[in-house]
């Protein structure tokens, strides 16, 4: 199915020095990523290097322990966490 038009600007994701840790295993450590708005991105690594972790924190599933997660919800202003 192809779509219509350009996804609307604003939409960018980007992670700046995010740290977490799952079940006290560091997974992600000062990760620094940019995720553009209308291009494609892909997670690549052995099982257990933080590619679904990635996915996670941009759902607000977990909140990182240090750095930020901005995506276009944080910049309109609604809640940065989704989940308690």
């Amino acid at each position: 199915m192809q779509g219509e038009g350009r996804p609307p600007a604003g939409h960018d994701i980007e992670f700046k020095q995010v740290t977490f840790s799952y079940l006290d295993k560091p997974v992600l450590h000062d990760l620094n990523l940019s995720m553009p708005a209308g291009s494609f991105t892909a997670l690549v690594g052995p099982s257990g290097s933080g590619k679904s972790m990635v996915l996670r924190l941009i759902a607000r599933f977990y909140d990182p322990e240090q750095g930020t997660v901005h995506t276009a919800r944080d910049r309109r202003g609604g809640s940065a966490r989704l989940l308690p």
